[in-house]
């Protein structure tokens, strides 16, 4: 009997650490990190940590692909802003052979900015027996010109790039620059989705939150064009010309997003010396070759447009200068890219009747009269009319019935310019001048 208790008690203890060592952590330590921990690096390419053991089959460590909110249930965070928000990847780490390494790929680098790594456990890891090095903290810097202050001739700015997702159809890179004063430096935005609820009807201020003041409260005096209303003109532009294009079209895409500096002696120049000024920005070098670049600046109430000189593709990308008060509303920088691709004004233009080549073939363009009654109220014509209806801004569009199908046409041939390698506008097939308008 003595045997036998002491069988027991052995089998017991034998069980009981058997029982311990199927419950026992597994703690994942970082053995390596790239780009290096304290190095300074390109913003490009992509963040690869190894750690000091395999991860166990059937655990999977997650970090943020849908939104920017560093919440404690994403293992991998990344951030620019000290864990503010966190930085957006484009898909779920990717798991090596091996099981030791683990890469991510941000949606979008930051230039001139210092980026933190940590790890986050959680309960799920726990009840799988893991557990993360939460000491863990991993820093590297992003190359870049620096942007502490904005004065005449320092032009600094900031870039961030996006990868653009594959498509059949070449997609139409866009580059949104801001135009912008000290105080738009030194308080940024992230480039991030907030509430959009599909409507034509598009008032920025409605879906973007204001900056926020040194009191900790929105400033909406320095409310201005923020990298939160970037994708939504993105949106914006595929769904307005998306009407003269046959199927369904989101060939625009954001490739990336610049805040340069621009002094504020700027809003109080003249038409022409805003010319001289939008022509210097051709040179720029933020400007973007094979983009299209949407620069927007401010100058009191005013609404200006200006294209630069139209090259090929390869030899310079093309660009068009919105200077506008407010900064709130996405149809005036519509307006000024339909001018960009060869749509001339169709209401109080100065050559109402007049022959253009259009892709090799002599059109007739038509333009209506301000004394012409018109209610269609298209994108390319004036915003309010005398004695037409109230109109709002879901009213507004390219698709009227007067004047779809000749933008339809010229809308058509800058798209085959554009597909052979040209930006080059189908307004004036040939030309090379500029296109300067209000």
């Amino acid at each position: 009997m003595h045997n036998a208790k002491s069988i027991l008690t052995i089998l017991g203890i034998l069980m009981l650490f058997g029982a311990h060592a199927v419950h026992a952590e597994t703690l994942l330590r970082i053995s390596q990190s790239l780009p290096a921990h304290q190095s300074t690096v390109e913003p490009q390419g992509v963040i690869t940590l190894t750690f000091d053991q395999p991860i166990p089959p059937g655990v999977s460590l997650t970090t943020n692909i849908n939104d920017r909110e560093c919440l404690n249930i994403e293992n991998i965070q990344v951030s620019t802003t000290n864990f503010a928000y966190c930085v957006q990847m484009k898909a779920q780490p990717k798991l090596s052979p091996d099981r030791r390494s683990l890469t991510l790929e941000p949606l979008a680098w930051e230039s001139q900015s210092r980026y933190l790594m940590r790890l986050v456990g959680t309960k799920k890891l726990l009840q799988a027996g893991v557990r993360l090095d939460n000491k863990w903290l991993g820093r590297f810097r992003t190359v870049g010109q620096d942007l502490t202050r904005c004065a005449p001739g320092a032009g600094g700015y900031r870039t961030q790039h996006f990868a653009t997702p594959p498509s059949d159809a070449k997609p139409i890179k866009t580059h949104i620059v801001v135009l912008s004063d000290d105080y738009a430096l030194k308080h940024t935005f992230p480039l991030r989705r907030t509430w959009a609820n599909g409507s034509r009807d598009r008032a920025f201020f409605k879906l973007c939150p204001a900056p926020v003041g040194k009191n900790g409260k929105p400033d909406w005096a320095s409310y201005e064009f923020n990298a939160c209303m970037a994708p939504l003109l993105i949106e914006d532009l595929n769904r307005e010309f998306a009407p003269l294009a046959a199927g369904e079209f989101q060939r625009f895409q954001l490739s990336a997003y610049t805040v340069a500096c621009a002094p504020k002696a700027m809003r109080a120049l003249d038409h022409a010396q805003r010319n001289q000024q939008f022509e210097a920005i051709q040179n720029a070098p933020y400007i973007l070759n094979d983009h299209l670049n949407v620069v927007i600046g401010y100058s009191g109430r005013q609404v200006g447009g200006f294209s630069l000189p139209d090259q090929p593709i390869s030899e310079k990308s093309a660009g068009v200068v919105v200077v506008d008060g407010g900064g709130r509303y996405d149809m005036p920088i519509v307006h000024e890219v339909g001018h960009l691709v060869g749509f001339p004004h169709l209401v109080g233009a100065r050559n109402f009747d007049v022959m253009r080549t259009l892709c090799g073939k002599p059109v007739r363009f038509h333009s209506l009269r301000e004394d012409q009654r018109s209610c269609e109220a298209n994108i390319m014509g004036t915003w309010r009319l005398k004695g037409c209806p109230k109109l709002s801004f879901g009213d507004i569009r390219f698709d009227t019935s007067t004047h779809k199908q000749m933008l339809s046409d010229i809308f058509g041939c800058w798209l085959t310019q554009f597909d052979q390698g040209e930006f080059s506008s189908a307004q004036e097939s040939g030309s090379r001048g500029k296109h300067v308008t209000n």
